[in-house]
Parts: C-alpha cells; sequence; structure tokens
C-alpha cells in the first residue's frame, strides 16, 4: 500500500515545488477523495487538527525535517510514487486540477471553513495547538454530502475498462447488500 510520502512525492512530480503547508492541505483533499470517490483510504496516515489546517504528521516530519535536497528541493527521501495504482494517480490528478492552483492561504482558510478539521478543534481557539486526529469518517461524510449537494467538488476520475466493469459490479452488489432489508420491504408494499 502506498503511504502518504509517496502521495506528497507523486504531487511535487506534478507541481514541482510548493511550500509544505500546500503539500499538507493537497494531500489531505486527496486522501478524502479517495474516501469519497473509492470508499477506501489511498494510505494509513492520519491527519490532525493543527491550527493551519489539516497536517500528515508522517508526511510533515519526512518533508520537513528528513530530506536530503533541502527546503526547496522535490525529492523527499524513502518516498516511492512507483507505489500508487493507475486509479490513485488519477485520484490524485483530479484533486490538483481542482485544487491545486489555489494558494497555501486559500487552502489553510478553505479547510478552516469545513466540518472536519472544526469537528476535530471542538472548542479551541483557531491558534490553539492541537494534535486531535481528524476520523476518516468525517471526512467521507463531509465531503460526500459536499458532492450530493452539487456544490464546487473535484471531478471524480472517469474508469475504463474491465477493471470499471468489475468495480462497478462489486459497487452495485455492495449497495444492493446495504439496502437489501429496505428493498425487501419496498417488494410487499
Amino acid at each position: 500500500m502506498a503511504n502518504v510520502i509517496d502521495v506528497g512525492q507523486f504531487i511535487y512530480d506534478k507541481l514541482g515545488w510548493i511550500d509544505a503547508w500546500k503539500l499538507q492541505k493537497l494531500s489531505y483533499y486527496v486522501q478524502s477523495w479517495s474516501l469519497v470517490w473509492d470508499g477506501d483510504p489511498i494510505f494509513e496516515e492520519k491527519f490532525e487538527a493543527w491550527p493551519d489546517g489539516p497536517v500528515s504528521p508522517d508526511l510533515h516530519r519526512d518533508n520537513k525535517f528528513y530530506r536530503s535536497d533541502g527546503h526547496l528541493g522535490t525529492h523527499i527521501d524513502g518516498a516511492d510514487s512507483g507505489k500508487l495504482t493507475d486509479r490513485q494517480k488519477a485520484v490524485i490528478q483530479s484533486v490538483l486540477e481542482f485544487y491545486g492552483s489555489m494558494s497555501k492561504k486559500e487552502l489553510v482558510e478553505l479547510t478552516h471553513r469545513e466540518t472536519p478539521w472544526q469537528e476535530s478543534r471542538g472548542n479551541l481557539a483557531p491558534d490553539a495547538y492541537c494534535k486531535n486526529e481528524i476520523r476518516t469518517q468525517t471526512m467521507r461524510s463531509a465531503y460526500s454530502l459536499q458532492a450530493l449537494c452539487m456544490q464546487s467538488v473535484p471531478a471524480a476520475p472517469v474508469q475504463t475498462g474491465t477493471m470499471a466493469m468489475a468495480v462497478s459490479d462489486e459497487a452495485l452488489a455492495d449497495e444492493v447488500s446495504r439496502w437489501k432489508s429496505t428493498l425487501d420491504w419496498l417488494s410487499t408494499r
């Protein structure tokens, strides 16, 4: 499985050098939209509700402190973006197309207006130190709701070929299973 460092490296590969805070927010949105579109995280590492928005402590550490090429380089030591599947790369690309032109400040302000960061921080002051984890379920719910309400969201990558059919069949089977009792009840009415 890929990790957050691999995703960060792929983002650097696509955008070149960007500010560490912007890299954090883009990685956060990659994880969020993967949860919405595919139902699964791309990586296992978690995000915390820091004052400047969602931060993966692992990405922060490896990007800030363990890089051999300095603060302005685009190589994160130990990262392997080759671990990412084509689907994961397509998810990242969709996120970058939507959020990639936003500034660090715009991304921080955006995450501050959204439920996952707000819920994790609770009643803390916006600038208060916080390491509370942002729950993946909250991320999935909040961004699914945005998509359902037809707010401006990234375009889900299109799947093609036999993989798309297999995923569609599996997704359909999951939905039928999830709604079975309701469907059974409706069939008797």
